[in-house]
């Protein structure tokens, strides 16, 4: 038997699965082995650029509390309590959805989804509302894979990033600065594409753009309604105006596309391609969709510079072993914590600059967790100063499906095999397969029903597990 790992076409179908979602199943890497580049990217990106997210059960009322101006001391200390819950609850759906995606299409929706959520950073303490968040998470997945510059539009009027960058209460007399800085510096253009006079106008522009409860509303008593020059540009009067004036500019295509590259490529990726990349996005329009394509097919995006050489960012690590393996078992919240413990939580982010990425992910306390994250899988318990955190000593009910790893019907060797090509970029040492094919074939003549979630364990022990 060939090792699916030193199959060029099935390597390649495990990195864009990888890649563009969270993992692939031995059965679609296996499908995609059989098709053309093109065909893969083309399935990847099928389906309607626009979708809305499902609409929670406690959205009216959240809403109702966020309109409700008369209310006590004590009402509100209760809504504060109530909105983590929702807001908690909204998160752990989120990532559930990630994990029973059902297609590489829906994978990449959902993994463009946190991008964007990444890219226009806001915290849950400062927002404080779940239909707020709810919004945005809503805005951030109907545009994921639509238009830049429609979602960039979104933003200016997303009444948790108006809370989150203080400008709700920007008025013409005092405009507050901060979504302006940040709208050019982290969203759009970069450093040293504006000047501190551009920041002061844009402000200007976006003064009135305010909330009333839940919902966005434009204040004309608070705007400035002179006129403005912005990145070389007379005449912008409002927010819609400072934003056409940012997609305007050259540097706007660049800097995204260098983000969404570094996203997908990796850290240590050339950035040889970017301009070549930016030009296929600029004459989009900024629609994503070409430009996801261009990325994906992009020769580069298949070398060995990048193929298995980007460090999982616990999203990846988590919600890929969740849905590779198909494991589940682990108790409620268990994701979230996790993913809290190893530094991306999602609406927790460190700063309005959003999640570091590649080495980042890769320190002394943080490659504990992520270990320790394996060892549950293998033993079925965690370390013990892990324990409280998980709030759970052992999960005696976790179970994995082998189908997304192996062929049960192979004899231990092919399945060992199968089973490294799945969860591992890098083909271990022959020693350690012979090893690996020993234990199994034990566990297996031991008519063990615990086979497989073992040698998964032992697998993501390596640190080539901590590589996609």
């Amino acid at each position: 038997m060939t090792s699916p790992q030193m199959d060029t076409s099935w390597q390649q179908a495990r990195h864009l699965l990888a890649r563009a979602g969270f993992g692939g199943r031995r059965q679609e890497i296996d499908r995609w082995t059989g098709l053309r580049q093109e065909e893969r990217v083309t399935e990847l990106l099928a389906g309607p650029s626009s979708i809305a997210c499902t609409r929670p059960v406690w959205l009216d009322q959240s809403d109702r509390q966020a309109a409700n101006r008369m209310a006590s001391r004590e009402e509100r200390q209760e809504e504060q309590i109530q909105n983590r819950e929702w807001t908690r609850d909204l998160i752990q759906t989120w990532l559930h959805s990630m994990v029973a995606a059902p297609d590489p299409a829906g994978m990449l929706r959902l993994k463009m989804t946190f991008f964007w959520h990444g890219h226009f950073a806001t915290h849950m303490q400062k927002v404080k509302s779940a239909g707020r968040i709810w919004r945005q998470l809503d805005l951030f997945h109907r545009e994921a894979i639509g238009n830049f510059g429609t979602l960039l539009q979104g933003i200016v009027q997303d009444p948790a990033m108006l809370i989150y960058l203080d400008n709700v209460r920007s008025h013409r007399n005092a405009p507050n600065e901060n979504l302006s800085r940040e709208l050019m510096e982290l969203f759009s253009l970069g450093n040293g594409a504006y000047t501190e006079a551009d920041i002061r106008e844009g402000a200007r522009a976006l003064t009135g753009n305010s909330i009333e409860g839940n919902a966005f509303r434009f204040r004309p008593f608070m705007h400035d309604s002179g006129d403005k020059t912005i990145l070389g540009q007379a005449g912008i009067d409002r927010a819609a105006d400072f934003v056409d004036c940012i997609l305007q500019q050259p540097a706007c295509a660049r800097f995204v596309t260098a983000k969404l590259w570094r996203f997908f490529a990796g850290e240590t990726a050339s950035s040889a391609p970017i301009e070549e990349l930016a030009s296929v996005f600029r004459h989009s329009s900024y629609d994503v969709k070409p430009l996801l394509q261009a990325i994906f097919s992009h020769a580069d995006f298949h070398g060995d510079g990048i193929m298995g050489n980007q460090i999982k960012s616990p999203l990846q690590l988590v919600v890929g072993t969740l849905r590779t393996t198909q494991l589940d078992g682990l108790p409620e919240g268990a994701m979230m914590r996790l993913m809290g413990q190893m530094g991306q939580m999602p609406y927790q982010p460190p700063n309005v600059k959003g999640w570091p990425d590649g080495r980042a992910w890769i320190d002394t306390s943080r490659l504990l967790i992520r270990m320790a994250m394996a060892e549950l899988i293998q033993a079925r318990q965690l370390p013990r100063n892990m324990q409280r955190m998980m709030m759970a000593r052992n999960v005696a009910t976790l179970r994995l499906q082998p189908d997304g790893l192996v062929d049960t019907h192979a004899s231990p060797s092919q399945q060992v095999e199968q089973a490294c090509a799945v969860l591992l970029p890098i083909r271990p040492p022959r020693e350690l397969l012979d090893d690996l094919t020993e234990r199994l074939r034990t566990e297996l003549q031991a008519e063990s029903a615990d086979a497989y979630r073992l040698l998964c364990g032992t697998l993501m022990l390596l640190p080539q597990y901590q590589l996609t």
